[in-house]
């Protein structure tokens, strides 16, 4: 939070979907399965697995949320940033829903285009 003073709220959550997600190669998945991940949440990190409560994985997370608001903690969960709790607890659902979209449609899964997640993007809150 020192490093981003547009940020009021850090959750870590791990819900069963996503972190399925993080057990595989999530720097492979385009997570652009629905509108709300490019509107309210950006691009998604990564951090490899670290020893959780360890300072390096502090550091990893807190070096990742610099360019951030979702960072996947490989075969860990996840770590979410938000200006506010009205923001983070819809932000946390979302990836959900959208990692539960990604395990259950697989290789069948219509990411949104580039273009259109530009476009959210660009018009979005993050």
């Amino acid at each position: 939070m020192r490093n981003r003073p547009d940020i009021g709220v850090v959750l870590h959550f791990q819900s069963n979907a996503a972190t399925t997600i993080a057990c595989m190669q999530p720097e492979k998945i385009n997570f652009n399965a629905i509108p709300e991940i490019p509107f309210r949440i950006g691009s998604i990190g990564h951090v490899p697995y670290l020893t959780p409560g360890s300072q390096e994985l502090a550091t990893a997370v807190s070096d990742a949320m610099r360019q951030h608001n979702l960072v996947m903690l490989q075969n860990h969960g996840q770590v979410l940033v938000a200006k506010n709790y009205a923001d983070s607890i819809p932000n946390a659902v979302f990836f959900v829903l959208a990692c539960e979209i990604i395990l259950r449609a697989g290789q069948d899964l219509c990411p949104l285009t580039p273009e259109a997640v530009a476009s959210l993007r660009a018009s979005g809150r993050c």
